[in-house]
Formats: C-alpha cells, sequence, structure tokens
C-alpha cells in the first residue's frame, strides 16, 4: 500500500505554509536526496507531503516534523535543478497530490496492514479477508463479505477438446460456459496448459444444472497424451445433487467416483485443486473463498499416471442443457 498523501492548514500570514533553505553549506544539489530547512511549522507532522522550489517539485518522504527532510527529486514531470539557502521552500497541493488523495479513499492490503481508522468514509479491501470495511471515524466497521478475484483466461486462449454444440462467451469480465442438451455422457471442454510442478488452482464459479438422466459441470484435468480426464464436479444424478471427484477413461466414458459427495442446502461457489508438486492433490471448497474444507486428498498422478498437463472447465448436458459462469480464475 503507497504512502498517504498528507495535507496542513494553510498559514494565516503566509498562504501556503513556507519556509527557506538553510544549513545546506549554501546550496543543494540537483541529486542530493535530503535537505534543511529554517523552519517546520505549518508543514504537515508526518510524511509524504510535496513541496516546491522555485520549479522543483519536491515529494518529501521522511522527517516531517524536523528541518531535515528526506526528498524524492523532480516528481510530476518537473526537473531536479541546483537550489540556494535563502531560496522559499512551499507546501503546495498539486495534480501528484489530488491523484493520491483518489488512491487514498479506496485502499487495499492484506488485512494485518489494516490502517488506524479516523476518516470518515474511508474503505479497505483486504487481500486475504471476507469483509469490506468502512472507516466510521474512530473504528473500521465490516460490511457484507468481499474476497480478491482474479479474471479468468480468455474463451479464446482456452484449447476446445470435445466441444460439439457447447458454447463459452467473455461477459464483462466473466466467462459464461453454455452446454445445450445431448442425449449421451459427453464432456465439452476448454482447457489450457498446466505447467509441471506445484500449483493452488482456485475457481469461484456458479452452476446452472437442471435434473435429467444426468448433468455435471465443474473444473477438468487431463492428460492430453493419454485422453483421460479428472473432474471436480457439481453433478445431478438421480435426484440427488452431488460433488465429485470423477474418472473419465476420454471425454465420452465416465469410469467411477473417486470421491462421492451428497450437497445438502447450498452448493459452494468456491473451488480448490492445490497439487504439492511431490506426492498430493487435494480438493477443496468454499463458502468465502478464504475459509477452505478439504473434500478429497489423492496422490498427484491417481489414475492418470502421470501428473495432468491440460486444466480448465467443462460440461455434460446429459438430458438437459447446463450452465456454467466462471467470475475468478487463479493459480495456474
Amino acid at each position: 500500500m503507497s504512502a498517504a498523501e498528507q495535507f496542513a492548514n494553510l498559514n494565516v500570514s503566509l498562504g501556503n505554509s513556507q519556509s527557506t533553505l538553510s544549513g545546506n553549506g549554501g546550496s543543494i544539489t540537483s541529486g542530493a536526496t535530503s535537505l534543511k530547512v529554517a523552519a517546520f511549522t505549518g508543514f504537515p507532522a508526518v510524511a509524504q507531503y510535496r513541496i516546491v522550489i522555485e520549479n522543483e517539485i519536491l515529494l518529501v518522504t521522511a522527517g516531517a516534523g524536523t528541518t531535515t527532510w528526506t526528498v524524492t527529486r523532480g516528481a510530476e514531470g518537473t526537473t531536479a535543478a541546483a537550489h540556494t539557502d535563502g531560496t522559499l521552500v512551499t507546501h503546495v497541493l498539486t495534480m501528484g497530490g489530488l491523484e493520491g488523495i483518489c488512491g487514498q479513499t479506496v485502499l487495499s492490503d492484506v488485512f494485518a496492514n489494516l490502517p488506524s481508522a479516523g476518516v470518515v468514509g474511508k474503505l479497505y479491501l483486504p487481500t486475504d479477508g471476507v469483509h469490506l470495511l468502512r472507516d466510521n471515524g474512530s473504528v473500521w466497521v465490516p460490511w457484507g463479505r468481499s474476497v480478491e478475484m482474479t479474471v479468468p483466461p480468455t474463451s479464446a486462449s482456452l484449447t476446445q477438446v470435445n466441444v460439439t454444440t457447447a458454447t463459452m462467451v467473455d461477459n464483462a469480465g466473466s466467462r459464461f460456459l453454455n452446454a445445450p442438451s445431448i442425449a449421451a455422457s459427453h464432456a465439452e471442454l476448454w482447457l489450457q496448459t498446466l505447467v509441471a510442478g506445484a500449483y493452488t488452482w482456485i475457481v469461484n464459479l456458479e452452476t446452472w444444472l437442471v435434473s435429467s438422466t444426468f448433468t455435471a459441470c465443474g473444473l477438468a484435468l487431463r492428460d492430453s497424451a493419454g485422453g483421460k480426464l479428472i473432474t471436480f464436479e457439481y453433478n445431478i444424478f438421480s435426484g440427488a445433487f452431488n460433488l465429485n471427484v470423477v474418472q473419465w477413461s476420454d471425454a465420452n466414458t465416465r469410469v467411477a467416483n473417486a470421491s462421492a459427495n451428497t450437497i445438502l442446502g447450498n452448493k459452494y461457489p468456491w473451488l480448490k485443486i492445490h497439487d504439492d508438486g511431490t506426492t498430493n492433490r487435494t480438493y477443496s471448497v468454499s463458502y468465502d473463498g478464504i475459509n477452505w474444507y478439504d473434500l478429497f486428498t489423492e496422490g498427484r498422478t491417481a489414475y492418470l499416471g502421470v501428473a495432468p498437463n491440460q486444466a480448465g472447465v467443462f460440461a455434460c448436458a446429459n438430458g438437459s442443457t447446463v450452465a456454467l459462469g466462471v467470475y475468478s480464475w487463479a493459480g495456474i
């Protein structure tokens, strides 16, 4: 998180708060990164803030509240130059300062770096937390649930395997897979290359499944050489809504459930597959994208005989239309 812009009220007699360069051995060079002033009264008590000396804008990054300041030279497209002692130093509000203010109204970092409250209306988006936080002037108040998301790969960047009637479209940063009904166990896949070694693949999705002969959609791992699949899928079978890890000998032939779980209540919008790179692959679920439950673990080469080299999403519309919305995709 970048440093916050600081400002001070205007000096009533002088306008913008001012001092002069003093104690710099006569002058500062164009490359100097620290300077001394005669007084600091009227300037912000903490960094960072902006000053102008002649035609140069400088960013004060340390030393506020003293007469020795650390500075960044030639800020905002100005040219660093030498300045003599006695030259005016003026606290200013600039374009860069205004842009900095805009960047301070909504902050984002890890939850542990939540700054002190004190500015009413400021928002904080923790990258590893579950709430949007609003500053009420004295404390941060959590609002709703929020989690950082990553835009999925475009449909054009994914490789289609066994696709006949299904389509995938890009819509405002999300991906939407629509698979019309086919009277067969027929997996239609959109895949990307999966690099060798460890990974943690996290996806936020929404499924539309209708009770029928059999419908399914979700995540898929594939060995492109042998054609075998492992799917981490939601499915409806015989009226039950399930979340299974399923083995396929090819994209049209389901073999067995490696893990079978009947889902009661709300389904999990977050799925995760973690490969430790040496031994195991773990399948996990989450309601919020932060807190995870490990559903099933198997060897990283289980069933396929090798580690998969493709990963993506799929739909199997055996008897009813299936749709899958993909809203976040990270880790591979």
